[in-house]
């Protein structure tokens, strides 16, 4: 973008009309010798110097070597979920937002039970998170998206390169076969954590949710699993069942319950995957 250049353009700006209708352009009504609307060079010099003013806000050069597309930097050009690969930013892009949250970690599985017993496994934790803005150094980077642990197992780390990581939720623990005489809390699986996002990112790092531990009663109960920043842990079990899987990014997955006289065990409830997510800018 620059300003017109000729031999008739003069070097300061001239001014508005003082008078005149306020309107809409016409192309005239010859039969009724109504004239068509005549574009006058204070009008131009406004369109022109409501562009110019553009680039000029943000510091670019008006020679004719940047345009508009050039000044309006910061327009949000996509939003992605990137699965575990290389990153390949979409054309355009001069800066992203990222994202990174951990698979939630694995319910903890329950132990076959005998007469007047039961067993219940403590839930899984929730994964961590990073966050923050990149404005350089983000295409090619290797990125891993973390899966949820699996009956007992820790979810995995999501990471975005060697910039921002976020570990997996502890996996919960399998409950052995107790008595029902007997009242205790079993487990307690730690949250995952984040790593790189900072104030001078724009960012920051959290920590998932614990994965709550199981009950052993004459009711008992498995332990839920842990939250994570984008979802609520997996509800409880308090009967002979599974346990349920996390549903959102990063959540935990529940514990297994077996009432008394269950053959067989039961598998705690899956973590969800994690998530590597980037916000693209122009």
């Amino acid at each position: 973008m620059r300003r017109i250049q000729d031999e008739t353009a003069v070097d300061t700006l001239p001014a508005f009309a003082p008078t005149g209708t306020v309107g809409y352009f016409s192309g005239g009504n010859p039969a009724i010798g109504k004239l068509a609307t005549r574009v006058r060079a204070w009008w131009l010099n406004m369109i022109q110097e409501e562009l110019v003013g553009l680039l000029l806000d943000v510091g670019l050069p008006i020679d004719g070597s940047k345009t508009l597309k050039d000044a309006l930097r910061g327009r949000l050009l996509a939003v992605r979920r990137l699965p575990s690969g290389v990153y390949t930013p979409t054309t355009g892009t001069k800066m992203v937002y990222v994202q990174v949250v951990g698979g939630g970690g694995g319910g903890g599985n329950a132990a076959p039970t005998g007469a007047g017993q039961c067993s219940a496994g403590s839930g899984g934790g929730g994964g961590g998170c990073a966050e923050g803005l990149l404005t350089s150094g983000f295409a090619g980077v290797m990125v891993t998206r973390g899966l949820g642990g699996i009956s007992g197992a820790n979810g995995g780390t999501s990471s975005f390169g060697s910039l921002f990581s976020a570990t997996g939720g502890g996996g919960g623990t399998t409950g052995s076969a107790q008595s029902t005489s007997i009242t205790a809390y079993v487990g307690q699986a730690p949250g995952g954590s984040g790593s790189g996002g900072s104030d001078s990112n724009g960012g920051s790092n959290g920590t998932g949710g614990t994965g709550k531990p199981a009950f052993y009663g004459n009711n008992p109960a498995s332990g839920e699993g842990g939250s994570s920043i984008l979802s609520g842990g997996a509800p409880l079990s308090s009967s002979t069942s599974s346990g349920n899987p996390g549903t959102g990014p990063g959540a935990g997955g529940s514990g297994a319950c077996l009432l008394a006289g269950a053959g067989g065990t039961a598998l705690g409830g899956g973590g969800a995957d994690g998530l590597v997510r980037v916000w693209e800018y122009a």
